[in-house]
């Protein structure tokens, strides 16, 4: 199932000029294809397993699979629309091409909508197996909340966000554009860990110092991408160091939680190549 064909992703033309420094793009995670339909319909109709733990504090929604089928297929055929379009952890534009930012929002949408029904929100009583690949191959993770897949979800969402502002041009238009991206990817993150707040997920992806590495990068990406704009117009030496001076702050922050040991044990020579690129933008910032 799938909404009326939309036009294809717009491809920005290649920046004609140089900018500040280099572009820092989030990696994509991969979901494996699976029918949610079949497990919740049999999850809704079946009876509660005595003697389970969760019998008497897990409650189902007062409904049965034949009162919303159409939801439940919405639900599958969104998921297996990212799975054919997120294929691969840098395959950013084939996504995009797929409609797979416009996907993710209202597959995020849906599971929001699920998970306030009553749907499983933790994997103890789930019948779900939710497989996602990991942003650096070749782990992965399977849970059976909902959450978990909207928390993928999201950071698919903050991944496409970093590839369109990564996109964008270096003149005032492209870089007004490339700010409003960093943006979103950035208070996207900072969402996502409000999200996760209380799951316990060990992929390193979900990783709390990572996120708010994301988070801080993508802001201070956002701040120079303000000071390339500004830059555009001679004569605005001030605002320029300003600018400069207030990214400076933000990175140094990306750079503390880039040393959580977690992190760098499970990402070694990626953590080394984004923190590097954070580390080059500060300092030339400051110089």
């Amino acid at each position: 199932i799938r909404c009326e064909r939309r036009p294809k992703y717009k491809k920005n033309p290649r920046p004609k000029a140089n900018k500040t420094t280099m572009p820092l793009i989030i990696p994509l995670k991969a979901p494996p294809r699976y029918d949610l339909k079949k497990p919740l319909a049999q999850w809704l109709d079946g009876p509660l397993d005595e003697g389970s733990p969760m019998e008497y504090i897990s409650l189902r929604p007062e409904i049965r699979s034949i009162d919303c089928q159409k939801d439940l297929t919405r639900l599958t055929a969104l998921r297996n629309c990212l799975s054919g379009a997120i294929t691969k952890s840098e395959a950013h534009r084939h996504a995009l091409d797929e409609f797979a930012l416009q996907d993710c929002h209202e597959y995020h949408a849906a599971l929001l909508a699920f998970e306030k029904k009553g749907f499983p929100t933790r994997d103890e009583g789930s019948p779900l197996e939710l497989t996602w690949n990991a942003a650096v191959p070749p782990q992965k993770e399977t849970h059976g909340s909902l959450v978990w897949d909207r928390a993928c979800t999201l950071w698919n969402i903050c991944a496409l966000e970093s590839f369109l502002a990564a996109q964008q041009d270096t003149d005032k238009d492209g870089r007004k554009q490339a700010i409003k991206h960093y943006q979103n990817a950035s208070a996207c993150m900072r969402y996502l860990q409000e999200v996760i707040d209380e799951q316990r997920f060990e992929t390193v992806d979900m990783n709390k110092s990572l996120l708010q590495f994301w988070e801080k990068a993508m802001l201070a990406k956002a701040q120079i991408a303000a000071y390339d704009m500004v830059a555009t117009s001679p004569g605005k030496h001030a605002m320029l160091s300003y600018l400069a001076m207030g990214a400076v702050p933000v990175l140094n922050e990306a750079l503390t939680h880039a040393k959580d040991p977690f992190v760098v044990s499970n990402l070694p020579k990626p953590m080394q190549e984004w923190a590097g690129e954070c580390k080059a933008d500060s300092m030339l910032l400051t110089a």
